[in-house]
């Protein structure tokens, strides 16, 4: 088997020597030949199968190895998204974000409170004044937070690839008509749903 330097040195000759000689009609023909044989002989020696694609389904195998991802805003010197690699507690959060604002006061009983990954943290100006709730969908899906199916709302659900507010009514429908989903692939039932939209959607959802 020739080595693909040779190969590419081969093509490169014929090449120059095809520029020089056909006509300009003749050269795209030959260049679009060329093209697809270095393709073919691309893939003959670096498949696709041998590539490290991320997806976010890999990453979502393992709970354990996704980052907690936690939005901080209000009076707090840097706000803004933080994550971290283990569980984390509301006085971690604020230390991250570099401390609150001057004349803010929390009561230090809540800063041992653990903050789920997802949440977003808004630090009031007010002694002890915070309020804590979900992220935007948006948000969480760019941290690999998945949209749960049993709570989410119709623009929740829209955020999610291959929902549109048809799929996204049909599903909140369906929710209040059996109840909660107690596994995701009750999903399939859904009127609109089939196996390969679902397969399409299942990695962005959870229960």
């Amino acid at each position: 088997m020739y080595s693909p330097e040779y190969v590419y040195l081969c093509l490169y000759f014929i090449l120059s020597y095809a520029m020089k000689t056909f006509t300009v009609k003749q050269h795209y023909v030959i260049l679009l030949i060329i093209c697809c044989l270095l393709t073919i002989f691309s893939l003959r020696y670096f498949p696709l199968r041998n590539i490290p694609f991320f997806t976010f389904s890999s990453y979502t195998e393992e709970e354990n190895h996704l980052p907690v991802a936690i939005e901080i805003v209000g009076e707090v010197e840097k706000p803004g998204i933080y994550s971290f690699k283990h569980k984390v507690t509301l006085g971690e959060v604020i230390e991250r974000a570099g401390g609150f604002k001057s004349n803010v006061v929390l009561a230090q009983k809540y800063f041992s409170i653990e903050v789920s990954s997802g949440t977003k943290v808004t630090i009031g100006s007010n002694p002890s004044s915070f309020a804590m709730e979900m992220m935007e969908a948006e948000k969480r899906l760019l941290y690999f937070i998945p949209i749960n199916v049993n709570t989410a709302s119709l623009d929740e659900l829209m955020v999610v690839t291959g929902i549109g507010e048809k799929t996204a009514r049909a599903i909140i429908g369906y929710r209040m008509e059996h109840g909660d989903f107690s596994r995701l692939d009750e999903l399939e039932e859904v009127p609109g749903i089939g196996h390969y939209k679902f397969k399409r959607m299942k990695d962005y959802l959870t229960i």
